[in-house]
């Protein structure tokens, strides 16, 4: 793959982010409808209500505030975010004692990144111009060549990558998470 072919896609995948992502959560809720069915029976018997639509939704509409582990400039755009959604920025890695490993960060959030495709994410470094999404999860030497040379080059990537950089830091997410515990 030459490095226009790889830009080439970035441009393509950065038109179509949102259906890959609709097409994304819809196979992942087809896969989870037998939880999202059991979790609906449980909350009917606890005299919830009705349950949820997709369960995917409930995860983040039924508790009263929810935290998420990202920013408002590495997601699509959304005008549908219940009041109790709050995206808070990425845990530091020098996380408090009371945070397991597992929610700790493990992507520096300042470089520009070659993704190999988590189909939702891929679409967001596509969407975003973060870096170059190399459509496989098994690209060869060459594609990921052509990917890097990109990166060298493209000046545009590394504001978009310093731009989403700000973002982060301009988030605390320990304060965020304490201010919605005790809130």
């Amino acid at each position: 793959m030459t490095s226009s072919a790889a830009s080439g896609w970035t441009s393509v995948a950065a038109r179509i982010p949102k259906a890959a992502n609709r097409a994304a959560n819809a196979q992942f809720a087809a896969g989870m409808r037998p939880a999202q069915d059991r979790m609906n029976e449980l909350l009917r018997e606890m005299g919830v209500g009705e349950g949820v639509a997709e369960l995917t939704d409930g995860v983040y509409t039924l508790p009263d505030q929810t935290a998420i582990l990202t920013v408002a400039g590495f997601e699509f755009e959304r005008g549908d975010l219940p009041k109790n959604v709050h995206l808070i920025g990425v845990l530091p890695a020098e996380a408090p004692t009371w945070m397991s490993p597992s929610s700790r960060p493990s992507a520096d959030r300042t470089r520009a990144l070659i993704s190999i495709p988590v189909p939702a994410n891929a679409a967001r470094v596509a969407h975003h111009r973060l870096g170059i999404d190399l459509a496989t999860g098994t690209p060869g030497p060459e594609a990921v060549r052509a990917a890097v040379e990109t990166l060298l080059r493209d000046g545009a990537i590394r504001a978009n990558v310093d731009r989403l950089a700000r973002v982060y830091a301009g988030h605390d997410p320990v304060l965020e998470i304490e201010r919605l515990v005790l809130s």
